[in-house]
């Protein structure tokens, strides 16, 4: 069993890069809120995704899908397999994804989603990529 279905997503932050220290505390780098403004386009932007879950009976391991929609279409990553300590009813946890390279050619909005088998793609995350006058 995988246990997708016994996921619930609490929390989602987009960001540059997480880093684990040894304790197993997350450092979260370079928080992003609503809109990027670039000074040039096309660019290459590099993200990571943090997401807070909540586990609910035996999870093992999960198979997530990811995709950002934006102004030049859909980029979709290879499925992101994820091994998973066990985790105690109710336990909270965290999902990693990084690196997420995505191409902009030009200005407009980022949507990055995820899919876990048997589900609807969710939303995680949204940006607004603007030119920088």
């Amino acid at each position: 069993m995988t246990g997708q279905e016994n996921i619930l997503l609490v929390q989602t932050l987009l960001c540059d890069d997480v880093r684990r220290e040894i304790t197993g505390k997350d450092i979260i780098i370079g928080t992003y809120g609503d809109l990027i403004l670039l000074e040039t386009f096309p660019a290459n932007l590099q993200f990571c995704l943090w997401n807070r879950v909540r586990y609910f009976g035996k999870v093992d391991s999960i198979v997530i899908n990811l995709q950002v929609v934006g102004p030049s279409g859909t980029i979709s990553f290879p499925p992101f397999p994820f091994s998973i300590a066990a985790h105690r009813e109710g336990e909270l946890g965290n999902i990693v994804i990084s690196p997420i390279r995505v191409p902009v050619e030009y200005p407009g909005d980022l949507a990055f989603q995820w899919q876990l088998p048997g589900r609807d793609w969710e939303t995680l995350a949204s940006l607004t990529v603007s030119e920088a006058i």
